[in-house]
């Protein structure tokens, strides 16, 4: 147990005492979006080889090590596509094809768009099997353009 976990628990412990039910519901709350970040980071497995995945209980990052060439700068490797577990409001999905590929949102169906909070963030804060779908379509998408690219 880590130690923003042993504080979380604290917390959890001596707010218990003073509305029981507040922290029944912040227990179920923060259960779903840790459920939510696991069905999407269970989308970037299959990615993995070729592209590298890092994962912990927080974040899963998949990255390729392929030295490339985009906007005519050299990379020693290349982001594509992450989901952290940051914030108990809500889980963060990030797609970097949308930075890379000029009007690559296109592909995206408005239902994800609606979502987006920054040019390659995405702010999921309620489980929704249609999003979930979505974001697989995505990945696949993206993937396939890096691979045209041999960018894996």
């Amino acid at each position: 147990m880590g130690p923003k976990t042993k504080i979380y628990s604290h917390l959890l412990e001596s707010w218990a005492k003073l509305d029981p039910e507040a922290v029944l519901r912040l227990k179920l709350e923060h259960d779903e979006k840790y459920e939510m970040f696991e069905s999407v980071r269970n989308l970037l497995f299959p990615y993995a080889p070729p592209l590298h995945l890092s994962y912990n209980n927080r974040l899963a990052e998949l990255w390729s090590h392929r030295e490339v060439y985009v906007f005519h700068k050299r990379k020693k490797e290349l982001f594509f596509s992450a989901v952290g577990f940051h914030h108990e409001k809500f889980v963060s999905f990030y797609y970097m094809p949308l930075n890379v590929f000029k009007n690559f949102e296109e592909n995206l169906k408005p239902e994800l768009l609606n979502l987006r909070a920054g040019k390659t963030c995405f702010h999921i804060k309620e489980y929704s099997e249609s999003v979930i779908s979505q974001i697989k379509d995505a990945l696949k998408i993206g993937f396939e353009e890096y691979k045209k690219r041999d960018w894996v």
